[in-house]
């Protein structure tokens, strides 16, 4: 099996944010819905870090930095 593309990693992100937007009630069919959709997500991620007693802000820099390396790859293709 080959390595996800970003677009693949995009899809399940926004599995994820459909299942977060359905058990919250908000609506995430129109770009700015889902805007909100996603920081209210990313919100309670850190909510949950930190009731996990794990750093939220170091759990956020490593996957921006995550991110731009996956970013950089897939351009570098």
């Amino acid at each position: 099996m080959s390595d996800p593309s970003n677009s693949d990693r995009a899809q399940w992100a926004l599995n994820a944010v459909k299942v977060f937007a359905t058990e919250t009630g908000l609506d995430w069919t129109e770009t700015e819905d889902l805007e909100c959709a996603i920081q209210d997500l990313m919100t309670n991620l850190m909510h949950l870090a930190d009731s996990e007693s794990l750093d939220a802000e170091r759990l956020k820099d490593v996957a921006v930095s995550i991110y731009h390396e996956e970013v950089e790859e897939e351009e570098d293709e």
